[in-house]
């Protein structure tokens, strides 16, 4: 399995360091819920961001939960809903696409023409290319692990939660990233190298689409929609 941080890394270092550095206010009760998240153990120090979109409700459900019950192996289910609702956009459900893209991957062209798809059918773009792909990388390669994911993640949980420029922002870069794919990366490469080239069009992608434009708070809500083992925040701080 691949660790692809050097995305995050980017889009940590463009908020924190590149020049796209701002202030914004956070919630008491959201960062009380943090610090008492923190304490309990059920959280590092540097794995999460506090949001824009914090539910005060959320958090105050959170603060009267005892460290115990927190831990509790059957609060799985508490866990991801509550966290959700702090903004922790990486806990939240992501649904079933209910109009799924079709392809025959065998045919040329089939796998670009989902890139045009408005739906979250756009997403199938990676399942697709892995089914092309002749190094057949799986669930642990770039294709499925990394691009259909997140690509899924930012349709259907994050971009809801972005502001008017940060939807806009959202659905040009799913284009920009899939076609970078489409002139750079064939079938024939392995799965790292997929990876390698795939990665390296991040950067460019979130630059050339606005994303050092966006408000303070989009870049909280994409940082909080990857994963930690995505994005090792204690090396980008």
């Amino acid at each position: 399995m691949y660790r692809p941080t050097s995305v995050a890394l980017f889009v940590g270092s463009m908020v924190l360091f590149g020049g796209c550095v701002a202030q914004t206010a956070e919630p008491d009760l959201c960062v009380q819920a943090q610090a008492h998240l923190q304490a309990c153990g059920g959280m590092q120090d540097s794995d999460v961001f506090i949001a824009p979109t914090c539910d005060p409700d959320a958090a105050q459900a959170i603060l009267e939960q005892p460290c115990e019950s927190l831990a509790d192996p059957g609060k799985a289910d508490f866990w991801g809903r509550f966290l959700c609702r702090l903004g922790i956009l990486r806990h939240c459900a992501v649904a079933v696409c209910d109009a799924p893209g079709e392809f025959e991957a065998e045919l040329e062209g089939s796998c670009a023409a989902l890139i045009d798809l408005d739906g979250c059918g756009q997403c199938d773009y990676y399942r697709c290319r892995e089914a092309r792909s002749e190094a057949s990388c799986g669930a642990s390669g770039y294709y499925l692990a990394f691009g259909q994911r997140y690509c899924q993640r930012f349709q259907q949980v994050t971009e809801d939660r972005l502001s008017i420029e940060g939807q806009a922002w959202s659905q040009r870069v799913r284009p920009c990233l899939m076609r970078a794919l489409e002139r750079a990366a064939g079938d024939e490469l392995s799965c790292i190298d997929i990876s390698r080239v795939a990665l390296d069009s991040h950067p460019a992608c979130y630059a050339e689409t606005g994303f050092c434009d966006l408000p303070v708070s989009d870049w909280v809500l994409v940082l909080n929609t990857i994963d930690p083992a995505d994005r090792d925040l204690r090396e980008m701080m």
